[in-house]
């Protein structure tokens, strides 16, 4: 199967490079879908309505913070949910833009490595 070390390398170098593709593939699928459903996420719905956004705010913050929110007027708690609502959805697309340039950098290093390796086994092995 193999003629020599050479070629024994660039096979286990393509091998290796493949498993890396098979799995950056999927995970690039999963970022592109995120990136076109953001705003449907389960924790974007905790910002639909007032009193689920109160309960979240409740829930997470300190006594401090209870006391302020408790004096919050409607007009008020409308205005913090949807700008919470708008940074959370912004930094989770920040993330997972930065998540699919990381794959994408993988999936084509990982690409041109089995190339070349494979160029190297194929060249190894007419000779």
């Amino acid at each position: 199967m193999f003629k020599n070390l050479v070629q024994f390398y660039a096979m286990a170098i393509c091998f290796l490079s493949a498993i890396i593709l098979i799995v950056t593939i999927p995970l690039m699928v999963m970022d592109v879908a995120n990136l076109c459903c953001a705003k449907s996420r389960s924790e974007v719905w905790e910002f639909n309505s007032n009193a689920s956004y109160l309960i979240r705010k409740k829930k997470f913050a300190g006594d401090e913070i209870v006391k302020e929110v408790n004096s919050w007027t409607p007009a008020q708690v409308t205005e913090k949910r949807e700008a919470e609502r708008d940074v959370y959805i912004a930094e989770y697309k920040h993330n997972q833009t930065n998540s699919l340039f990381s794959s994408f950098i993988w999936f084509v290093i990982a690409g041109l490595f089995f190339c070349v390796h494979w160029w190297l086994y194929k060249k190894e092995g007419k000779k």
